[in-house]
Protein backbone atom coordinates (compact mmCIF):
# COMPACT_ATOMS: atom_id res chain seq x y z
CA UNK A 1 0.00 0.00 0.00
CA UNK A 2 1.20 3.49 -0.83
CA UNK A 3 1.98 5.87 2.04
CA UNK A 4 -0.32 8.89 2.05
CA UNK A 5 1.35 12.27 2.47
CA UNK A 6 0.49 13.86 5.85
CA UNK A 7 -0.63 17.16 4.28
CA UNK A 8 -2.93 15.29 1.90
CA UNK A 9 -4.46 13.33 4.79
CA UNK A 10 -4.98 16.51 6.84
CA UNK A 11 -6.71 18.13 3.86
CA UNK A 12 -9.03 15.11 3.55
CA UNK A 13 -9.91 15.34 7.26
CA UNK A 14 -10.57 19.09 6.95
CA UNK A 15 -12.92 18.50 4.02
CA UNK A 16 -14.86 15.85 5.96
CA UNK A 17 -15.14 18.15 8.99
CA UNK A 18 -16.40 20.98 6.76
CA UNK A 19 -19.15 18.66 5.51
CA UNK A 20 -19.96 17.40 9.01
CA UNK A 21 -20.41 20.90 10.41
CA UNK A 22 -22.12 22.17 7.21
CA UNK A 23 -19.67 25.03 6.85
CA UNK A 24 -20.36 27.31 3.88
CA UNK A 25 -16.82 27.25 2.51
CA UNK A 26 -14.76 24.08 2.26
CA UNK A 27 -12.27 23.68 3.71
CA UNK A 28 -13.15 26.27 6.36
CA UNK A 29 -11.13 24.38 8.93
CA UNK A 30 -7.54 25.00 9.91
CA UNK A 31 -4.87 22.84 11.46
CA UNK A 32 -1.69 23.29 13.47
CA UNK A 33 0.98 20.74 14.33
CA UNK A 34 3.24 21.63 17.26
CA UNK A 35 5.05 18.29 17.18
CA UNK A 36 3.47 16.52 20.14
CA UNK A 37 -0.13 17.62 19.54
CA UNK A 38 -2.06 18.11 16.30
CA UNK A 39 -4.93 20.62 16.40
CA UNK A 40 -7.82 20.91 13.93
CA UNK A 41 -10.13 23.91 14.35
CA UNK A 42 -13.55 24.23 12.74
CA UNK A 43 -15.23 27.63 13.13
CA UNK A 44 -18.67 27.43 14.62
Amino acid sequence: MKDIDLNERVEEIELVLSTLFELPKAPATSSYDDGAIFFIQAPG
